[in-house]
């Protein structure tokens, strides 16, 4: 088998985001997602959330943070939200499996996100990992429902960190120790479809791609972002060209 984008002079690590970036969905399970979260506060905190309750004040956040903001504002105290954490964190673990058995909700694969991960794979230098707002229960469990949690083994999770800049280092570090490769942060790329996903690369000091497959953001709204790289799909020349991948396996350059 071929080794596709062999590089002598250091290795890269590419931390891919999961909602939007590596899987996709629909409106119906996005009204799933608030629904969720109502059922979770009523179950666990004993609070009432409107179902009707703003999605732009958690949109991009770490699902800790949005869990304990979400909390304060329905006067749950810090040490009450901490203790029951956890709990609340399985209740919307069980919950999406539920839904996704119940066929209520509906992950698949992008395609172009498959293509690229999958010439990854073969590389010898290049190593994968996930950064994710999910709690970790929920990262895997997408990704299984959309058959492609094989490639991955390692990342960062929304379970114990609520910066999403911190959640690029915790990625970082557990990759590092997992791979055994001290990464330079210039061969780090945390690649995401929303601006938060940008703002954390910056802030973590990697580079960044944003890819304009998801639901929240348009190519116009990344750029502005300023990101590093900003593709239509994961399959454009330009990801390739970051990658040192110039040409796919088969010998022909990907239009």
């Amino acid at each position: 088998m071929k080794t596709i984008g062999k590089k002598p002079n250091g290795k890269k690590l590419v931390l891919f985001d999961i909602d939007g970036t590596l899987v996709q969905t629909d409106r119906q399970s996005i009204d799933q997602w608030r629904i969720r979260v109502v059922e979770v506060f009523k179950e666990v905190y004993c609070k009432d959330l409107p179902v009707d309750f703003d999605l732009a004040r958690v949109n991009g956040k770490v699902e800790r943070r949005y869990f304990r903001e979400i909390a304060e504002m329905l006067g749950v105290t810090k040490d009450e939200f901490e203790k029951k954490f956890p709990a609340a964190a399985e209740a919307f673990h069980v919950l999406l499996k539920h839904h996704i058995a119940e066929k209520n909700i509906n992950f698949t694969k992008i395609p172009e996100a498959a293509d690229l991960v999958g010439i990854l794979e073969k590389s010898e230098y290049i190593h994968i990992g996930l950064v994710t707002g999910n709690i970790e229960k929920n990262a895997w469990l997408k990704l299984q429902s959309a058959d492609f949690a094989a490639p991955f083994s390692v990342g960062g999770f929304g379970d114990t960190v609520e910066d999403r800049g911190d959640l690029v280092l915790e990625a970082i570090s557990k990759s590092e120790r997992h791979f055994g490769v001290r990464f330079r942060k210039s061969d780090i790329i945390v690649v995401g479809d929303t601006i938060h996903d940008i703002a954390s690369a910056k802030k973590a000091g990697v580079v960044s791609v944003g890819v304009a497959t998801g639901m929240t953001e348009s190519y116009e709204q990344l750029a502005a972002a300023g990101g590093d790289l900003v593709v239509n799909t994961l399959i454009d020349e330009p990801m390739f060209a970051l990658l040192d991948i110039p040409k796919w396996p088969h010998g022909e350059s990907r239009k």
